[in-house]
């Protein structure tokens, strides 16, 4: 009889046994799948911000108003002018090269930049500009609008949005000028197409 009963009790330690040793392994799974969430968050968290510092700031803080620059101020001499935002400023490149952008320090040309400069046998070439995006080795382009006197195009690295590019060609008492979007880089088509319309009203002085 004493050994009977020896023997439930044994069986009943290690039912209880067995049972602590699934607990715990439950509880292991639950905080590795725990660890596994929290680091695929941390991530995502991660590649979120990494993609809005890579965007312009909030397009609401570009003022509507514009206002006419003249062209040949500072170094350059482009006698030209050309409507933009309000407040922006001008950086000189060369006499014949200029930047507009708005913004101040680190966010300068962040939310609208174009660049000006005299034409050449180079860069008013759209032949050849078209073909050496098309061509490009480093990421994928594509041309969304050609015309004898603009190129669109757009230029995408995997995993990152499509940046809006183009090159318009000017004239401007009979000498062709090229406008181009700015630096910054990043832009969006409704950003693109706030520097066009900028190109488009230069005109000579």
């Amino acid at each position: 009889m004493t050994s009977r009963v020896l023997s439930v009790a044994l069986f009943m330690t290690a039912l209880a046994c067995d049972s602590k040793t699934e607990d715990a392994g439950k509880k292991d799974d639950e905080k590795a799948a725990e660890a596994k969430t929290a680091k695929a968050d941390a991530k995502a968290d991660a590649k979120a911000d990494a993609k809005a510092d890579a965007k312009p700031a909030d397009d609401a803080a570009l003022p509507t108003e514009t206002e006419s620059l003249a062209l040949d101020r500072g170094d350059s001499k482009i006698p030209a002018t050309i409507d933009v935002p309000k407040g922006c400023t001008t950086f000189n490149d060369d006499p014949t090269r200029i930047r507009v952008e708005y913004g101040e320090g680190r966010d300068r040309g962040k939310l609208f930049g174009v660049q000006v400069q005299a034409g050449n046998e180079f860069n008013v070439n759209l032949d050849d500009t078209e073909k050496m995006m098309l061509e490009s080795e480093y990421s994928k382009n594509a041309i969304v609008e050609k015309t004898p006197t603009l190129l669109r195009w757009t230029m995408q690295n995997e995993g990152s949005e499509p940046n809006h590019e183009f090159k318009m060609i000017v004239d401007l008492g009979g000498t062709k000028w090229v406008c181009e979007d700015g630096n910054y880089g990043g832009w969006t088509e409704a950003a693109s197409k706030r520097q066009q319309a900028a190109c488009a009203t230069l005109a000579a002085e």
